[in-house]
Protein backbone atom coordinates (compact mmCIF):
# COMPACT_ATOMS: atom_id res chain seq x y z
CA UNK A 1 0.00 0.00 0.00
CA UNK A 2 2.92 2.37 0.66
CA UNK A 3 4.43 1.40 -2.69
CA UNK A 4 1.11 2.01 -4.43
CA UNK A 5 0.78 5.46 -2.84
CA UNK A 6 4.33 6.31 -3.84
CA UNK A 7 3.69 5.15 -7.42
CA UNK A 8 0.49 7.21 -7.57
CA UNK A 9 2.34 10.26 -6.24
CA UNK A 10 5.02 9.75 -8.90
CA UNK A 11 2.33 9.52 -11.58
CA UNK A 12 0.73 12.73 -10.32
CA UNK A 13 4.10 14.50 -10.35
CA UNK A 14 4.78 13.32 -13.90
CA UNK A 15 1.30 14.36 -15.02
CA UNK A 16 1.78 17.82 -13.43
CA UNK A 17 5.19 18.23 -15.07
CA UNK A 18 3.81 17.31 -18.50
CA UNK A 19 0.81 19.60 -18.10
CA UNK A 20 3.06 22.46 -16.92
CA UNK A 21 5.34 21.99 -19.93
CA UNK A 22 2.36 21.96 -22.28
CA UNK A 23 1.03 25.21 -20.76
CA UNK A 24 4.51 26.75 -20.99
CA UNK A 25 4.92 25.80 -24.66
CA UNK A 26 1.50 27.27 -25.45
CA UNK A 27 2.49 30.46 -23.59
CA UNK A 28 5.56 30.76 -25.84
CA UNK A 29 3.33 30.54 -28.91
CA UNK A 30 1.16 33.36 -27.54
CA UNK A 31 4.27 35.45 -26.84
CA UNK A 32 5.32 35.07 -30.46
CA UNK A 33 1.84 36.20 -31.46
CA UNK A 34 2.18 39.19 -29.08
CA UNK A 35 -0.85 37.95 -27.13
CA UNK A 36 0.77 38.70 -23.79
CA UNK A 37 -2.35 38.46 -21.59
CA UNK A 38 -3.03 34.89 -22.70
CA UNK A 39 0.67 34.01 -22.37
CA UNK A 40 0.69 35.42 -18.82
CA UNK A 41 -2.35 33.34 -17.91
CA UNK A 42 -0.78 30.12 -19.25
CA UNK A 43 2.64 30.62 -17.68
CA UNK A 44 0.97 31.39 -14.32
CA UNK A 45 -0.90 28.07 -14.57
CA UNK A 46 2.38 26.31 -15.44
CA UNK A 47 4.04 27.83 -12.37
CA UNK A 48 1.21 26.60 -10.16
CA UNK A 49 2.10 23.07 -11.27
CA UNK A 50 5.89 23.56 -11.29
CA UNK A 51 6.72 26.58 -9.09
CA UNK A 52 10.48 26.07 -9.13
CA UNK A 53 10.95 25.79 -12.90
CA UNK A 54 13.46 28.49 -13.86
CA UNK A 55 12.35 28.96 -17.47
CA UNK A 56 8.75 29.46 -16.40
CA UNK A 57 9.86 32.09 -13.86
CA UNK A 58 11.91 33.82 -16.56
CA UNK A 59 9.00 33.99 -18.99
CA UNK A 60 6.70 35.29 -16.25
CA UNK A 61 9.24 37.99 -15.34
CA UNK A 62 9.66 38.93 -19.00
CA UNK A 63 5.90 39.30 -19.40
CA UNK A 64 5.70 41.40 -16.22
CA UNK A 65 8.43 43.68 -17.54
CA UNK A 66 6.51 44.33 -20.76
CA UNK A 67 3.62 45.77 -18.76
CA UNK A 68 5.75 48.40 -17.04
CA UNK A 69 6.70 51.80 -18.40
CA UNK A 70 10.41 52.23 -19.13
CA UNK A 71 10.89 54.63 -16.25
CA UNK A 72 9.39 52.18 -13.72
CA UNK A 73 11.39 50.35 -11.07
CA UNK A 74 12.48 46.94 -12.36
CA UNK A 75 14.42 45.77 -9.28
CA UNK A 76 11.83 43.12 -8.27
CA UNK A 77 11.74 41.69 -11.79
CA UNK A 78 15.55 41.72 -12.04
CA UNK A 79 15.70 39.78 -8.76
CA UNK A 80 13.17 37.23 -10.08
CA UNK A 81 15.34 36.84 -13.18
CA UNK A 82 18.45 36.34 -11.08
CA UNK A 83 16.67 33.43 -9.35
CA UNK A 84 15.66 32.00 -12.73
CA UNK A 85 19.23 32.40 -14.06
CA UNK A 86 20.64 30.60 -11.02
CA UNK A 87 18.24 27.71 -11.67
CA UNK A 88 18.92 27.60 -15.43
CA UNK A 89 22.32 29.18 -16.16
CA UNK A 90 22.62 27.34 -19.47
CA UNK A 91 19.18 28.25 -20.75
CA UNK A 92 19.31 30.40 -23.87
CA UNK A 93 15.78 31.66 -23.24
CA UNK A 94 16.46 32.63 -19.59
CA UNK A 95 19.62 34.54 -20.53
CA UNK A 96 17.91 36.26 -23.46
CA UNK A 97 14.90 37.34 -21.42
CA UNK A 98 17.20 38.53 -18.64
CA UNK A 99 19.03 40.68 -21.19
CA UNK A 100 15.70 42.03 -22.48
CA UNK A 101 14.59 42.99 -18.96
CA UNK A 102 17.92 44.64 -18.17
CA UNK A 103 17.70 46.57 -21.45
CA UNK A 104 14.17 47.78 -20.60
CA UNK A 105 15.48 48.84 -17.18
CA UNK A 106 18.23 50.91 -18.86
CA UNK A 107 21.01 48.66 -17.54
CA UNK A 108 22.72 48.28 -20.90
CA UNK A 109 26.14 46.99 -19.79
CA UNK A 110 24.49 44.18 -17.82
CA UNK A 111 22.09 43.51 -20.68
CA UNK A 112 24.99 43.17 -23.10
CA UNK A 113 26.64 40.55 -20.88
CA UNK A 114 23.45 38.46 -20.91
CA UNK A 115 23.07 38.88 -24.67
CA UNK A 116 26.66 37.61 -24.94
CA UNK A 117 25.80 34.63 -22.70
CA UNK A 118 22.85 33.95 -24.99
CA UNK A 119 25.18 33.97 -27.99
CA UNK A 120 27.60 31.60 -26.25
CA UNK A 121 24.71 29.17 -25.82
CA UNK A 122 23.37 29.73 -29.33
CA UNK A 123 25.57 31.66 -31.79
CA UNK A 124 22.60 31.73 -34.20
CA UNK A 125 20.38 33.82 -31.94
CA UNK A 126 19.81 36.69 -34.37
CA UNK A 127 18.13 39.01 -31.86
CA UNK A 128 20.94 38.74 -29.32
CA UNK A 129 23.55 39.24 -32.04
CA UNK A 130 21.73 42.33 -33.33
CA UNK A 131 21.57 43.94 -29.88
CA UNK A 132 25.25 43.24 -29.17
CA UNK A 133 26.15 44.78 -32.53
CA UNK A 134 23.97 47.85 -31.81
CA UNK A 135 25.45 48.23 -28.35
CA UNK A 136 28.96 47.97 -29.78
CA UNK A 137 28.13 50.74 -32.27
CA UNK A 138 26.54 53.01 -29.68
CA UNK A 139 28.58 56.05 -28.65
CA UNK A 140 30.80 55.30 -25.69
CA UNK A 141 29.85 58.50 -23.87
CA UNK A 142 27.28 58.33 -21.09
CA UNK A 143 23.79 58.23 -22.58
CA UNK A 144 20.53 58.72 -20.77
CA UNK A 145 18.64 55.72 -22.17
CA UNK A 146 15.27 57.19 -21.21
CA UNK A 147 15.78 60.25 -23.43
CA UNK A 148 18.13 59.08 -26.18
CA UNK A 149 16.32 58.95 -29.53
CA UNK A 150 18.47 56.14 -30.93
CA UNK A 151 17.94 53.96 -27.85
CA UNK A 152 14.20 54.63 -27.90
CA UNK A 153 14.11 53.58 -31.53
CA UNK A 154 16.14 50.40 -31.23
CA UNK A 155 15.44 49.36 -27.66
CA UNK A 156 11.67 49.61 -27.44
Amino acid sequence: STDIRAAMADEDAIRDALEAESLYQRALVFINQKRFDKATELVSEALELAPTEGEYLAVQAHLESLKRPRDADFDDIVEKMRRAARKCPKSERVNFFFAEILKRAGRFAEAKSYYNKTLELNPRNIDAARYVRLMDKAPKKKIDPKSSAIFKRFFK
